[in-house]
């Protein structure tokens, strides 16, 4: 799928644009599962050195929780901001506000892949399916709850049981 924004009819007045991109048409095939398809919208106005691209995305996702690997259900919101500059001479260097430059050759930009990268570098590392999870025991494997749970755990050192093995 495409997404094509003609930028010559962009003025300085901001274009704002709406659509929805349904989980297949992401291309994301990772751990996590988009549930709804993709609400987007998409803001582009003219500036002194380009166009100023704003990308805006919101859907809900199916976690698993890094504490305690369960399940969960989060309304997942995304956004950036770019700037759209016609190609770059090779002999001009960059420097680091063009982090945030994308480089067109064309009247006309696919923001599908704009899309598709800012999807991904906002996904959380480590979902949480609360700031508070305890996650799971360490003894014995089940969900901590609201308070922590204690097991009898021998302590036995390692110099014992190795004089035990040697006496044998």
């Amino acid at each position: 799928m495409k997404i094509l924004v003609v930028l010559k009819d962009i003025g300085y007045e901001p274009k704002e644009f709406k659509t929805t991109v349904s989980p297949e048409d992401m291309g994301y095939y990772g751990e996590y599962d988009i549930l709804e398809d993709v609400e987007v919208n998409i803001t582009v106005r003219k500036t002194d050195i380009g166009y100023a691209l704003k990308v805006k995305g919101e859907t809900t996702m199916k976690f698993i929780c890094a504490r305690c690997l369960e399940e969960f259900e989060r309304r997942y919101i995304f956004q950036d901001e770019n700037i759209l500059r016609k190609s770059v001479d090779s002999l001009e260097r960059l420097s680091d506000k063009d982090v945030e430059t994308i480089y067109i050759d064309k009247d006309e930009i696919d923001v599908m892949p704009i899309l598709r990268d800012i999807f991904l570098t906002f996904l959380p590392i480590n979902p949480l399916c609360s700031p508070d999870c305890l996650g799971i025991c360490p003894v014995c494997g089940s969900k901590m709850y609201k308070e922590r749970h204690k097991h009898k755990v021998s302590t036995r050192k390692l110099g014992d049981i190795l004089k035990k093995e040697v006496r044998m």
